[in-house]
């Protein structure tokens, strides 16, 4: 029997740089927007109060409800923070 992976890599753009994230497929959009700040002040990245998630190599509309689990993703895929209002 096949066991389910339960993370993927993905690449996070932010203000010209892509950085590497390993995250929990079980993970919302809503929970990853949460942790997402926090795991780039580690490195001294600080992210918008408020911002956006967009996949940027998959045309997909984004419930921030549902789990990263229930989209067609896979390691490697990209996605880009986009500050509200821009």
């Amino acid at each position: 029997m096949a066991t389910e992976v339960k993370f993927i890599r993905l690449g996070i753009h932010w203000q010209d740089q892509i950085f590497d994230l390993q995250v929990s497929r079980e993970l919302t959009f809503q929970e990853l927007k949460t942790q997402l700040p926090l795991a780039l002040a580690s490195i001294r990245v600080e992210l918008p109060t408020s911002f956006t998630i967009q996949v940027l190599n998959k045309q997909l509309v984004i419930d921030e409800t549902a789990q990263l689990n229930q989209y067609p993703l896979g390691n490697g895929d990209q996605l880009i923070i986009n500050a509200k209002g821009e």
